[in-house]
């Protein structure tokens, strides 16, 4: 009965040993807001900052207008360069205008520098809502699973 006692001890302490909980908060990748590989609506992740950190919210709203702002300006710049190009292509170059072609790739720029800094403010907003979360959990100790079995989770 010792050794079978003993058994279990040993590999209860060795799953425990390799056991990982998944990490706490929200994670970005691209323009989309995940929450453990679940993908988010902006409604979502609102709702959840409102309840948590409003300058993380303030900022994640900022954020999604600057990124409607990129997107409408981008597709502003992309209209006008293609339509410099369709008038080159099928005019045999009669109206090519360079300046307007100047023009669309610089507000196609704009538009791209502010789906940048759109970006960045979207991570910002996140890693501020996710440092929120990690200070309000304290040190917890609790079963959890992995592939090789059942063990002890610790999270501090």
């Amino acid at each position: 009965m010792r050794t079978c006692l003993l058994a279990f001890l040993l590999t209860l302490s060795s799953t425990s040993v390799f056991s990982q909980s998944e990490p706490l908060g929200l994670t970005v990748k691209g323009f989309s807001v995940y929450d453990r590989d679940v993908k988010l609506l902006s409604s979502e992740v609102k709702s959840l900052m409102y309840s948590e950190n409003a300058e993380a919210l303030e900022m994640y709203t900022d954020g999604k207008r600057l990124e409607i702002v990129g997107y409408i300006v981008s597709f502003a710049g992309g209209f006008l360069f293609g339509y410099e190009i369709g008038n080159l292509l099928f005019n045999r170059g009669e109206y090519m205008d360079p300046l307007l072609i100047g023009v669309s790739l610089g507000v196609a720029g704009v538009g791209y520098v502010i789906g940048y800094i759109a970006g960045n403010k979207i991570d910002t907003a996140i890693e501020l809502y996710n440092s929120t979360i990690r200070d309000k959990t304290a040190c917890q100790l609790k079963f959890g699973l992995n592939n090789s079995g059942i063990g002890l989770s610790l999270k501090f």
